[in-house]
């Protein structure tokens, strides 16, 4: 049981950082209508780069919390 509690703890961190990290991504983007995609500085939805942030730092905590629990 011990052991699937940190493997949960890392695969669940993985997780919320790589949906961080898609999620910045997407915040650079514009869409047009006709669903082309333009890169954009700065951000064109800031509220997508605040929720990256705290999906990677979520992340990152829970990969070091299932890192001491090994």
């Amino acid at each position: 049981m011990h052991s699937c509690i940190w493997k949960g703890l890392i695969i669940v961190g993985l997780g919320m950082t790589f949906a961080g990290l898609v999620c910045m991504i997407e915040a650079g983007f514009y869409k047009t209508s006709n669903g082309k995609k333009y890169p954009s500085f700065p951000p064109i939805r800031p509220e997508f780069t605040k929720v990256g942030w705290v999906l990677i730092i979520g992340g990152y905590l829970y990969q070091i919390i299932g890192v001491i629990a090994s």
